[in-house]
This record gives C-alpha cells, sequence and structure tokens, in this order.
C-alpha cells in the first residue's frame, strides 16, 4: 500500500520543468520527509492541498526574490 505522502510527491511531478530544479527538489524532499514521518493520524489531519499550496508559495519566492 502506497503512502499518503508517496501520493503527494508524485503530485508533485508536475512541477519538474520549474527553473531551480535542484533546489524545489531538496526543499520538497525536506517537506515530504516531515510529512512522512508524521503518524498515519496526525497525516490523516494533515489537508493534502495545503502541502501543496505550501510548495508552491515557497517556490514563488525564490523565482520572484
Amino acid at each position: 500500500m502506497k503512502s499518503r505522502a508517496d501520493a503527494l510527491i508524485e503530485k508533485v511531478d508536475d512541477f519538474r520543468l520549474w527553473e531551480d530544479r535542484e533546489s524545489f527538489l531538496a526543499f520538497r524532499q525536506e517537506v515530504f520527509g516531515l510529512y512522512d514521518a508524521l503518524t498515519e493520524a496526525e497525516q490523516r489531519g494533515v489537508d493534502e492541498s495545503m502541502v501543496m499550496e505550501h510548495i508552491a508559495m515557497i517556490y514563488s519566492c525564490y523565482v520572484d526574490g
């Protein structure tokens, strides 16, 4: 059975063409590592769309900066 974090990582593959790919991939790996470390009960309390929105927001900060 695939974990929810694995499913999220697959969704993020849509961002594979972003300019600073290495920085984004390192950030993404850190975020999903933290998410994957949560218990199942904690993961159920996390809104997956909010995780994706946060990743996009952080990326826009270093692209616009």
